[in-house]
């Protein structure tokens, strides 16, 4: 608990940062898109990946830090295109918390509204428990998600207990699409 109430002071104080990982295409080699990875800018410690604290945090990183999360990374992703850098997809991980959470398509709507950014260039990563444990509870979300034209991906596909039926069956109940 006291490792969320840091979190959510950092977060008011302007010590969180965002860093991207870019993701590299495999026919072209060049550059198709950024994974975001949060980091908190540490007074004392330096920077700091928030990935770090996942096992601290049992996968709840607080929502404050997930809807910041969500809204920079629109608003620079709208930023790179204003500046006509080469369109790229900007993927944005999320935990098996936040996608149950109601507020999830609402911030998500808000965020693209707000920021201009194209909701195809989005893409929201989702774990793979997420769609093992109880694959009803998430569909709801993913085709909201999808009909703002968001795109979808699956983090961790084979590193638990996933199958590609049980993938392939929660790819249909939400009207996913394999890319």
């Amino acid at each position: 608990m006291q490792l969320e109430s840091d979190l959510l002071r950092a977060l008011e104080q302007g010590q969180l940062v965002l860093r991207y990982q870019p993701k590299l295409g495999m026919h072209t080699g060049g550059i198709v898109g950024v994974q975001v990875q949060p980091h908190w800018l540490h007074p004392v410690d330096g920077l700091l990946p928030l990935a770090r604290f996942d096992s601290e945090l049992a996968g709840r990183t607080p929502w404050p830090v997930f809807e910041w999360t969500v809204r920079m990374a629109c608003r620079q992703g709208r930023l790179w295109n204003d500046e006509r850098l080469p369109r790229c997809v900007i993927g944005v991980k999320l935990t098996e918390r936040q996608l149950a959470a109601p507020g999830l398509c609402p911030l998500v709507e808000e965020a693209l509204e707000q920021s201009g950014f194209e909701p195809a260039q989005l893409e929201i990563g989702l774990p793979e428990d997420s769609l093992a444990q109880e694959p009803e509870h998430p569909i709801a979300a993913l085709r909201r998600l999808r009909a703002l034209g968001v795109r979808i991906c699956v983090n961790g596909f084979g590193a638990k207990y996933l199958s590609l039926a049980q993938l392939n069956a929660a790819r249909h109940a939400a009207g996913l699409s394999v890319e």
